[in-house]
């Protein structure tokens, strides 16, 4: 059962692969009927598919960075471990490519402007609190797996929507205020829940060594180094 759990959460990889193909092509073939706000939705999901890549294949190390920073005693798998966090993104992907095909309101449009604003202080946060506990192991800016696509991709974007939303005035104080409403019941039911239900200093879901320590690898090593005991 774990083994084919396991094998399961592999396939987060190719349903991000999916994901940005459709919302390309769907942005490439109905660019012209689609306004702005539905553009911009189409690029943050974009974003979101390789800002997903950014932090678990390539450089990765979000899990890593994200454990170290609670002082887990187990960051391969504790508290984000494979299963939390293949429940987390995919549960994001679906939600956001739902919107794109079924229907994109000004309050949605302004929960997916929020959700960039959002990344873009966590990723900060995360990448400051590292550089503090790696800065003496050469580590010298905040980038954080993620921030990247945070930077050039999602907050020009979460920008421009939020821009967008005020310049045609699509939505009155009660539509921000649904909007921020959204944006929490999401981190709440998509982030935190399964974080939760999943979170397990035990769990069997332990990242692989490859994909484990990522970008943070180099800085570890150091740390590792510069800890070992003298004989």
């Amino acid at each position: 059962m774990i083994k084919g759990i396991k094998v399961f959460t592999l396939s987060f990889f190719y349903i991000g692969v999916f994901v940005f193909i459709a919302t390309v092509l769907s942005l490439a073939i109905r660019w012209e009927q689609m306004d702005a706000i539905n553009r911009i939705a189409h690029i943050i999901v974009i974003g979101l598919t390789l800002h997903q890549f950014e932090e678990y294949r390539w450089p990765s190390g979000f899990a890593y960075g994200y454990n170290v920073i609670g002082n887990s005693l187990k960051p391969d798998r504790y508290p984000l471990n494979q299963l939390s966090a293949y429940c987390t993104n995919v549960i994001a992907l679906i939600i956001a490519i739902s919107f794109l095909f079924f229907g994109m309101s000004p309050v949605v449009a302004a929960i997916y402007g929020f959700f960039c604003l959002a990344e873009f202080i966590v990723h900060t946060v995360y990448g400051v609190s590292m550089l503090k506990r790696y800065r003496s192991k050469g580590k010298e800016t905040i980038y954080f797996p993620g921030s990247a696509t945070c930077w050039f991709i999602l907050i020009p974007a979460g920008f421009a929507m939020i821009y967008e939303l005020c310049l045609n005035n699509l939505l009155s104080p009660l539509g921000w205020g649904l909007g921020v409403a959204g944006i929490i019941m999401f981190a709440i039911l998509v982030i935190i829940v399964p974080g939760k239900i999943f979170e397990n200093i035990d769990s069997p879901y332990n990242y692989e060594q490859r994909h484990y320590e990522g970008y943070f690898k180099k800085f570890s090593d150091v740390e590792a180094t510069t800890t070992k005991p003298s004989k």
